[in-house]
């Protein structure tokens, strides 16, 4: 990049534009300092300026060169850099407008202010989960833009060679703390950025002069507000929010005070009560009284409407006064929002309002974060139990199956029409055969369990039957009305659960039944009084009472739960609010909490809540070192790490530990993005980063088939398979629908939810359709850590705790035994054959690299068929559906079909016509089909044992009945070898899911392609926080973005393929040497393979030039530059119309001269793009635009089409796209014949790495003109 340009000779002599605190800045148009090139844009202005403290080029090239990959429309850093003799010179592209500082803008308003600043915020966000940071938001680096209202920050990363001493004190509180100091103490992190965010927040809500403070006076920002820019502004980075994501949240308003129930009075003491809504925590102060013992105080700061009193009231709490609520509030931090209900309001003699406990107040920690009721009071008493279950639930028993089936046959009972017994039980059992097996039972079982299973029944039909003149009062509860959706989330007491029937009904009200097919226990009465908070709301809403029943199906009966239970109410609270104290201790290392381990506190560990798991948590803290004792020399003298090397068992615990805090970082992370869609003040966040459609309309419903229509504009944002939450704005008092869209049809969107039966008495219009976060894996990945540690192997522990030993090298190396491949290998290339016995003959296992085409999958099904050959049980996963699908349709085609498939054929619609067009019969090769039609247990335990491949995702090997079948019959270890495919994509956790169940096991993957997708750019390899550990290095260890094949194939050997069999020769090249050192070659196969057109077709029509060259067979690798005019030259939108309709005229093209069948491919880095094209095509193509699938790169992955089409979108920068190469990577190898990239040339070639793709002589560059 640094080679084509170069500053004039005599820049000092010339008139800087202007002159920041860190040095003169001139700008100059691409001409003056950019080698001539007929696609620059000459006219184009840079910032250029010198950067006196780069020294070395091995330290900064690489800092600026991630940098100049990234691009948002508010941020950018340098796209040109150079040395010389008096430091490196860099040029930016200038942005629009004029510098913050000199800009005349009027002040705007506080929520003006956010509007401006919060685009930014997000800039930075992205940038962060690119693993980079800014590093100076400062603000001769910002510049604003008057006419559009926008906000850019630009010279991202220029930190690293910036001289700050020259800036004075009045400037200087722009830079956090840790930059002030000498270039080689500088330590920049996202806390960084976030310090300059709150600092540019605080600069335009307040004066100038105001904002320059060192500790700015904060009258005129939001009480809510202070509290996290107070923090953001701390000069340590650790008392710094976590993540930009916090700070935003923090800052979006929403009704935060809910008015007291009468007027406040101002004497001496009051005695009247307040509640207090999404509050946030300041200016903690711990408390010691010598009557009411320990005590905490703090302010509330809230988004309070004027007339309701003060933004900012005090609160403090004794433990002897109120324990309940001292325990609860006790785990409270800065910044921390906090809903506090029913407090008791005392006015003090200067007329300071403070609120303190009364008999009902019920204070609830990070409300916008659901914990889910099970999980709360699994953690009542103490949270490690939530914990223990996580990394061992241990195994499935009949009590829990025959809940199950009878939870079941409650759902048949409240049917409009419901069943008979034998028919429900038929229809029952065959859904859980499956988990009846992992249970343990067997054909002998089936009697006793009809026979329990036909008393329940029986005493649930008491209870559902009709009401009748003569039904007693004591028999029912009146389920007369509709069974509504039973899935909701409250932001007032921050809980979501799942209730087991709600009838609602005008005369009966709202009627909450627990079904329970055991003992009582008191902790049912918690559990509905928990739902109770659910669905106070929409009660209250609706003028309905609501009351609770617990129905016990053995003993026939109805208990009542009462309704008013403050002690419970804060017991569980409790409860709810300890666990958020103990997942936020993993969060952040700096909060105080200590989580229980094994008879720490022996009056907890022998309650009978721990009954169930006490000899699981005693395991567990000694497998994996969690007592306060614990030492490696110590371990190693008893079980379970009897005799093993102390080095190994240290390296284990730190693993263990690094990667539990990484799981916990980013579950905080999935579940505040939830809170993001429970908060109404952030839609139109959402709806701006394509998350969210409003104003949708309610048109159809199938009751009966579990469907729902909506229809609106701007649906074409979601896809088949994506999970919405379907809801009006309010979570609190209205219904919700949650499903998963079935289909996308023009304006219409079709989603399954259990919530259809309801959804015609709902009103018609105004919905919303959110994106529903996934949530995802989180207990698995504990489970698939812990097992590693608790049933690994030795050589399975040698390799992935010591792999740089050479040990682990020996082991992952192929034994020649003398033994020859099949026949069937012999079509095999040298580098695939060499992978095949890899994997057939190492010790310890296989790592395949697996470039794009190259046949991976085709190595995975040899390697499996040989296997099977020798007799070997094998597990065979990936990370995506349609990757084991395909590797099991290869399977197919090497002749081995001894597999079975986990899951339904639904599910593998490929698959299954594949199977079907080879005689097989589908259903006997999915484990949930084959079991519906196997009435015998015993038989379908045979069949399942008797099969050699088992093939399943990568989440499902961590929690599925078939694979605890397995291990209850097996052993620990079921299978002799496990494959896992797209290891790359998999984080480390979930891939030892797989890895754990084999005795050996072989990564296949290519870290070149997409890695794995974390949500916390916390848990990203360049933000690590642990504390530099010698260990994780030594392992490699790194961020959830780093895989574990990733991590190994660094430090063990491992095969390269090296023939690909997909795409034309030209398509191939630019990928082999940009990521693939020129390794790559194509078989003779596809290396001319040509798209096949119709000429007369291409001559005729508009746009005949323009396509007939974009199509020409001899031309595999276009770009086509898409012209721009009256375009701003500032466009740096994520959507791109010009360019979408170049995409839609070439595919139209395309189906009217292609003489194959279409397949065809459109790939855009950005969803607003995806958008575009899909509403665009189906406008213009109709029904006939559903063959052509348009997507984000990441949902290409492992796919591939004739023809692809790239739209890149951006006319100014790059974009951030090009911040991750493989993300190029994938997007130019799904092509077989024809790949046309559409974009600007202009844009494109100030990045060298588009600039070889265009320059090369593969590349045929057509100007569009549409």
């Amino acid at each position: 990049m640094f080679s084509t340009f170069s500053p004039p000779e005599n820049l000092a002599d010339q008139d800087a534009l202007y002159t920041a605190p860190t040095g003169p800045v001139w700008e100059l148009e691409a001409g003056a300092i950019l080698e001539a090139d007929n696609a620059l844009d000459s006219t184009q202005a840079y910032l250029v300026r010198r950067l006196p403290n780069a020294r070395s080029m091995l330290t900064v090239g690489p800092i600026l060169e991630q940098v100049t990959r990234f691009d948002h429309p508010r941020l950018w850093g340098p796209s040109y850099w150079t040395r010389g003799e008096e430091g490196l010179w860099v040029a930016t592209p200038k942005p629009r407008g004029v510098l913050l500082d000199e800009s005349d803008f009027a002040r705007p308003s506080w929520s003006e202010a956010l509007e401006l600043w919060r685009p930014l915020a997000e800039a930075v966000t992205r940038l962060h989960r690119r693993g980079l940071v800014h590093g100076q938001l400062v603000p001769w680096a910002l510049w604003m833009d008057e006419a559009s209202g926008k906000l850019t920050a630009i010279e991202a990363g220029c930190w690293i060679g910036e001289d700050f001493s020259p800036v004075g004190d009045s400037q200087n509180v722009w830079l956090a703390a840790e930059m002030r100091g000498p270039l080689d103490e500088r330590d920049p992190s996202p806390a960084t950025d976030i310090y300059g965010l709150a600092r540019l927040l605080v600069r335009l809500a307040l004066p100038a002069e105001q904002a320059a403070m060192p500790r700015p006076n904060f009258t005129g920002i939001p009480a809510f507000a202070i509290p996290a820019l107070e923090a953001a502004l701390a000069d340590e980075p650790a008392k710094r929010p976590a993540r930009v994501a916090e700070l935003l949240a923090a800052m979006a308003p929403k009704s935060f005070h809910e008015a007291p129930s009468v007027e406040i009075s101002h004497e001496n003491t009051v005695s009247d009560t307040m509640s207090v809504l999404h509050a946030r925590v300041s200016g903690i102060e711990r408390l010691e009284h010598p009557k009411f013992g320990q005590g905490i105080k703090f302010y509330l700061n809230m988004y309070a409407d004027k007339s309701l009193g003060d933004e900012q009231l005090g609160a403090f709490f004794y433990e002897k006064q109120a324990p309940e609520v001292f325990d609860s509030v006790k785990w409270v931090w800065d910044g921390c929002e906090l809903n506090l209900l029913d407090a008791r309001v005392i006015t003090n003699s200067a007329g300071e309002r403070f609120l303190t406990s009364q008999d009902k107040t019920l204070p609830v920690l990070e409300p916008h974060m659901p914990m889910s009721v099970s999980d709360v009071l699994k953690a009542e008493g103490c949270p490690s139990r939530f914990l223990v279950d996580q990394r061992d639930r241990g195994g499935s028993s009949r009590p829990l199956v025959f809940g199950n089936l009878v939870h079941g046959l409650l759902d048949d009972l409240v049917e409009p029409d419901p069943p008979g017994f034998e028919d429900a039980f038929e229809d029952r059992v065959r859904e859980l055969r499956l988990d009846m097996l992992a249970a343990g039972l067997r054909d002998t079982d089936l009697p006793r369990l009809r026979k329990d299973a036909r008393q329940h029944f029986d005493n649930i039909r008491r209870f559902t039957a009709p009401r009748t003149n003569d039904s007693p009062e004591t028999d029912r509860v009146g389920w007369s009305g509709r069974n509504v959706e039973v899935t909701r989330y409250s932001t007032r007491y921050g809980i979501e659960g799942r209730v087991d029937l709600v009838a609602e009904d005008a005369r009966e009200g709202l009627q909450i039944v627990e079904l329970k097919s055991g003992k009582s226990w008191d902790g049912h009465m918690s559990q509905v009084r928990f739902y109770k908070f659910l669905w106070d709301g929409l009660a209250e809403e609706r003028g309905l009472t609501i009351t609770g029943h617990l129905l016990y199906s053995k003993q026939g009966r109805m208990q009542a739960a009462p309704m008013e239970d403050t002690e419970r109410e804060r017991r569980i609270l409790r409860a709810r609010n300890e666990l958020i104290a103990c997942l936020r201790s993993f969060v952040d290392p700096d909060y105080e909490y200590d989580v229980p381990f094994f008879m720490q506190h022996p009056r907890a560990c022998r309650s009978n809540s721990c009954n169930f798991r006490r000899d699981r948590c005693q395991a567990q803290t000694a497998i994996l070192g969690l007592s306060d004792e614990a030492s490696p020399w110590d371990a190693i003298t008893r079980e379970p790490w009897l005799g093993s090397d102390p080095e190994l068992v240290a390296r284990a615990w730190t693993w263990h530990e690094h990667f539990s805090r990484l799981i916990e970082m980013e579950r905080w992370a999935a579940t505040a993005e939830l809170g993001k869609v429970l908060h109404s003040g952030r839609l139109h966040e959402r709806k701006e980063n394509y998350a969210a459609v409003d104003n949708m309309r309610r048109v159809r419903v199938g009751s009966e088939s579990g469907y729902v229509v909506f229809s609106g504009e701007h649906g074409q944002i979601f896809s088949p398979g994506d999970y919405l939450i379907a809801h009006r704005g309010d979570f609190h008092t209205s219904h919700i629908l949650r499903g998963r869209v079935v289909a996308v049809d023009g304006d219409q969107i079709t989603i399954a939810s259990r919530g259809a039966g309801i959804a015609n008495e709902l009103p018609e219009d105004g919905w919303i359709l959110d994106d529903l976060p996934a949530r995802l894996g989180f207990r698995q990945a504990h489970h698939a850590l812990y097992r590693t540690l608790a049933k690994g192997s030795p050589d399975k522990i040698e390799v992935l705790f010591r792999p740089d030993g050479e040990r682990a090298k020996e082991l992952m190396k192929a034994v020649d035994n003398g033994y020859t491949l099949g026949e069937a290998a012999a079509s095999l290339n040298p580098s695939q054959k060499a992978a095949v016995r890899q994997a057939l003959w190492a010790p310890g296992g296989a790592l395949i690299q697996g470039p794009p085409g190259t046949g991976k999958t085709t190595v995975i099904a040899h390697a499996v068929r040989e296997l099977v050959a020798r007799g070997k049980r094998v597990l065979v996963s990936a990370f995506t559906n349609t990757a084991v699908d395909t590797i099991l349709t290869k399977l197919l085609d090497v002749g081995c079909d001894d597999f079975v498939r986990v899951g339904h054929s639904t599910r593998s619609p490929d698959l299954t016509r594949r199977l079907e067009a080879s005689g097989r019969h589908p259903l006997d090769y999915f484990t949930a089909d084959y079991a519906a039609q196997t009435a015998s247990l015993d038989l379908l335990a045979e069949d399942l044992l008797g099969k050699s491949v088992i093939a399943s995702t990568a989440h499902r090997c961590a929690k599925s009945a078939e694979m605890e079948f397995l291990q209850r019959e097996l052993g620990d270890t079921p299978f002799d070898v496990a494959i896992v495919d797209e290891a790359g994509q998999i984080t480390e956790p979930m891939t030892l899911a797989s890895v754990s169940l084999g005795e050996r096991f072989v990564l296949v993957g290519d870290h070149r392609q997409l890695p794995p997708i974390v949500e916390n750019e916390q848990t990203h390899t360049n933000f690590l926080d642990d504390r530099g550990r010698v260990e994780l290095e030594e392992m490699g260890c790194a961020g959830l973005d780093r895989s574990l094949f990733e991590r190994l194939i660094e430090k063990l050997p491992y095969v390269m393929l090296d023939e690909q069999y997909r795409m034309h020769a030209d398509i191939m090249e630019f990928s082999n040497g940009a990521f693939y050192d020129e390794k790559l070659r194509a078989h003779e196969s596809v290396a001319g393979h040509m798209l096949s057109v119709d000429p007369g077709a291409l001559e005729s029509g508009a746009l005949a030039k323009t396509t007939g060259e974009l199509l020409a067979p001899a031309h595999p690798l276009v770009f086509a530059d898409v012209a721009h005019e009256g375009q701003s030259p500032h466009n740096q939108a994520r959507h791109n119309k010009l360019e979408a309709e170049a995409v839609v005229d070439t595919v139209a093209a395309l189906l009217e001269s292609s003489d194959e069948p279409a397949s065809i491919g459109v790939v855009s880095p950005f969803r607003a793009q995806v958008y575009w094209i899909r509403q665009l095509l189906a406008d213009r193509l109709g029904k006939r635009a559903g063959g052509v699938d348009v997507d984000t790169v990441e949902r290409f992955q492992g796919s591939e089409r004739d023809s692809i089409l790239v739209s890149l979108v951006k006319t100014e920068r790059a974009g951030d796209f090009l911040a991750d190469e493989r993300r190029l990577n994938v997007t130019l190898t799904r092509a077989r014949k024809k790949l046309i990239v559409f974009g600007s040339r202009a844009c494109l070639e100030l990045n060298p790495l588009y600039r070889r793709l265009i320059e090369q002589p593969q590349t045929h560059v057509v100007t569009w003109k549409g």
